[in-house]
């Protein structure tokens, strides 16, 4: 078995959908949704206009 120097086993980086969710960053994604859902409803869209701005991001 390889160790680190430290002494210290390294981890195996996650692979698939885990890897997916520890590389993203959720908050400023719903940040960004939050905003522009308020935006299309400011702009005087429907629920069926913001869902397209959504689609569109």
């Amino acid at each position: 078995m390889s160790h680190h120097p430290s002494g210290v086993v390294p981890r195996t980086p996650p692979r698939g959908p885990q890897a997916l969710l520890h590389c993203c960053h959720p908050e400023p994604a719903l940040a960004v949704t939050v905003f522009v859902t308020a935006l299309a409803v400011a702009a005087g869209h429907g629920p069926a206009g913001a869902a397209l701005a959504l689609i569109h991001i």
